[in-house]
Protein backbone atom coordinates (compact mmCIF):
# COMPACT_ATOMS: atom_id res chain seq x y z
CA UNK A 1 0.00 0.00 0.00
CA UNK A 2 1.39 3.58 -0.57
CA UNK A 3 2.18 5.88 1.87
CA UNK A 4 -0.33 8.26 0.76
CA UNK A 5 -3.32 5.92 0.93
CA UNK A 6 -2.77 5.55 4.96
CA UNK A 7 -2.52 9.86 5.05
CA UNK A 8 -6.17 9.20 3.17
CA UNK A 9 -7.35 6.89 5.92
CA UNK A 10 -6.27 9.52 8.98
CA UNK A 11 -7.82 12.00 7.37
CA UNK A 12 -11.43 10.05 7.20
CA UNK A 13 -10.75 8.39 10.55
CA UNK A 14 -10.74 11.96 12.08
CA UNK A 15 -13.14 13.71 9.87
CA UNK A 16 -15.23 10.84 11.19
CA UNK A 17 -14.25 11.18 14.91
CA UNK A 18 -13.72 14.54 15.51
CA UNK A 19 -17.64 15.99 15.59
CA UNK A 20 -18.48 12.70 17.72
CA UNK A 21 -15.95 13.93 20.85
CA UNK A 22 -16.36 18.03 19.76
CA UNK A 23 -20.61 18.23 20.14
CA UNK A 24 -20.74 16.58 23.91
CA UNK A 25 -17.77 18.95 24.59
CA UNK A 26 -19.11 22.16 22.57
CA UNK A 27 -22.61 21.92 24.01
CA UNK A 28 -21.82 21.66 27.65
CA UNK A 29 -20.47 25.12 26.80
CA UNK A 30 -22.93 26.41 25.36
CA UNK A 31 -25.66 25.39 27.95
CA UNK A 32 -23.42 26.89 30.99
CA UNK A 33 -23.75 30.27 29.41
CA UNK A 34 -26.75 32.30 30.44
CA UNK A 35 -27.19 34.42 27.52
CA UNK A 36 -30.01 36.29 27.80
CA UNK A 37 -32.90 36.19 23.91
CA UNK A 38 -34.86 38.31 22.60
CA UNK A 39 -37.08 39.09 19.61
CA UNK A 40 -35.65 40.37 17.06
CA UNK A 41 -38.60 40.23 14.58
CA UNK A 42 -42.14 39.44 14.68
CA UNK A 43 -44.64 39.06 10.88
CA UNK A 44 -47.50 37.98 10.49
CA UNK A 45 -45.77 34.16 9.04
CA UNK A 46 -42.66 34.32 11.98
CA UNK A 47 -40.76 35.22 14.63
CA UNK A 48 -37.10 35.71 14.60
CA UNK A 49 -35.14 35.78 17.87
CA UNK A 50 -31.58 36.52 18.58
CA UNK A 51 -29.98 32.97 18.97
CA UNK A 52 -30.99 32.63 15.36
CA UNK A 53 -34.09 31.05 16.10
CA UNK A 54 -36.70 31.11 13.63
CA UNK A 55 -40.68 30.14 14.25
CA UNK A 56 -43.20 29.50 11.62
CA UNK A 57 -46.62 30.37 12.48
CA UNK A 58 -48.19 30.26 9.74
CA UNK A 59 -50.25 27.50 11.00
CA UNK A 60 -51.06 28.55 14.52
CA UNK A 61 -54.74 28.44 16.00
CA UNK A 62 -56.53 30.53 18.39
CA UNK A 63 -56.94 29.06 21.76
CA UNK A 64 -58.20 29.79 25.31
CA UNK A 65 -55.60 29.15 28.41
CA UNK A 66 -54.78 25.69 28.94
CA UNK A 67 -56.60 24.17 32.17
CA UNK A 68 -55.28 21.51 34.72
CA UNK A 69 -55.71 19.67 37.66
CA UNK A 70 -52.95 19.64 40.24
CA UNK A 71 -52.62 16.63 42.38
CA UNK A 72 -50.89 16.08 45.77
CA UNK A 73 -47.76 14.35 45.58
CA UNK A 74 -48.73 11.41 48.35
CA UNK A 75 -52.67 10.57 47.52
CA UNK A 76 -53.30 9.82 43.99
CA UNK A 77 -56.60 10.95 42.82
CA UNK A 78 -57.26 14.12 45.60
CA UNK A 79 -57.89 16.85 43.97
CA UNK A 80 -56.01 20.25 45.33
CA UNK A 81 -57.82 22.22 42.99
CA UNK A 82 -57.77 23.65 39.36
CA UNK A 83 -55.65 26.21 37.62
CA UNK A 84 -54.68 28.06 34.74
CA UNK A 85 -51.32 27.92 32.93
CA UNK A 86 -52.47 31.36 31.46
CA UNK A 87 -52.36 33.19 35.13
Amino acid sequence: MCDGCSRAGYWILWAGLLPVLLIPVLTKLAAAKNVPIWQVEQTANSEVYSNGLRIDTRFTVPDGSRRYSRFSGGSAGRSLGSGSAGR
